[in-house]
C-alpha cells in the first residue's frame, strides 16, 4: 500500500492560499488606513476574521490528514516532516518544497505588512489624540513621586466648545 501523501499536499496547499488572501488582505488595509477609510476597514477586518476561522479549519483538515498518513506508516504524527517522507514521485517532492517556499515568502511579507500595519495605525492614533488635545488645551505634566517613579497627568483647560458657547 503506497502512503497517502497528496491529501496533505492539498491541504497545505490549500493553506498556502488562505494565508496568500491573509496576505492580500493586510496590504489592502494597509492602503485603507493611509486614506483613512473607516468603513473598508471594518470590512477588511471582517474578511480577515473569517479567513482566520477558515484557517482554522484548515489547520483541522491538515492536521487529519497527516495523521492518516502517519497511521498508515505506523509513525507518530511528530514523526513526520516533509524531508523523511516517502515521496511516491519527485513531483510531490518538488511541489511540497515549493510549498514551503512560498509559506516562508507569504509569512515573511505578512509580517512585514502587519508590522508596517501596526506603526501606521499607532501614528494615526498619536495625530488624533494630538488634535484632540490642541481643540481642548489639554496640558500634559510629568513629574516624579517620592519613590521616582514617573507619573504623566494631563490636565484640560477650557475646551474648543466652551469657549464657542
Amino acid at each position: 500500500m503506497t502512503p497517502a501523501i497528496d491529501p496533505v499536499i492539498a491541504a497545505v496547499t490549500a493553506q498556502k492560499n488562505a494565508y496568500g488572501e491573509l496576505l492580500r488582505l493586510a496590504r489592502s488595509k494597509r492602503e485603507t488606513i493611509v486614506r483613512g477609510d473607516t468603513e473598508q476597514l471594518d470590512e477588511i477586518l471582517a474578511a480577515e476574521a473569517n479567513l482566520l476561522h477558515q484557517l482554522g479549519k484548515l489547520e483541522q483538515s491538515r492536521s487529519q490528514a497527516s495523521q492518516a498518513l502517519a497511521d498508515q506508516l505506523g509513525w507518530e504524527p511528530a514523526a513526520l516532516s516533509w524531508q523523511n517522507l516517502p515521496w511516491q514521485s519527485a513531483q510531490q517532492r518538488q511541489t511540497m518544497e515549493q510549498l514551503q517556499a512560498d509559506f516562508a515568502e507569504i509569512l515573511g511579507d505578512l509580517q512585514q505588512v502587519n508590522e508596517v500595519n501596526s506603526r501606521l495605525l499607532t501614528m494615526h492614533l498619536d495625530y488624533v489624540h494630538e488634535l484632540m488635545d490642541s481643540m481642548t488645551q489639554t496640558v500634559e505634566t510629568t513629574a516624579y513621586d517620592a519613590a521616582g517613579h514617573l507619573s504623566r497627568t494631563k490636565s484640560q483647560a477650557q475646551s474648543l466648545f466652551d469657549k464657542i458657547w
